[in-house]
């Protein structure tokens, strides 16, 4: 028997009642990620948003000071607007993300 191991994987998917290009600077730019995510602190977070780059950020319990370390590989951006356009001031993609190994 030919057995391989892959890295766990799961998707989460959720309808926000929020502009996209709001959703985009929520996970794309520290400032909003850390307003969104308040238990952030904001020099824990970086971004390299382009197909394979990276993400990280910490999230920390306030009560016992221990720390959640998120990261992953965008593995690709896909526009989210029906007819693959953009306008001007909009983020023409939404990122695609795997965790890191």
């Amino acid at each position: 028997m030919n057995m391989t191991a892959s890295a766990p994987e799961f998707t989460i998917a959720r309808t926000l009642n929020a502009r996209r290009e709001l959703v985009w600077r929520a996970w794309t730019e520290k400032n909003d990620l850390a307003a969104w995510l308040p238990s952030t602190p904001l020099e824990s977070i970086s971004f390299d948003v382009r197909e394979g780059g990276r993400y990280r950020y910490t999230m920390v319990n306030k009560q016992t000071g221990q720390e959640y370390h998120t990261g992953g590989v965008l593995c690709s951006l896909t526009s989210f607007l029906s007819n693959g356009s953009s306008s001007p001031g909009v983020p023409p993609m939404i990122p695609s993300r795997a965790p890191l190994s």
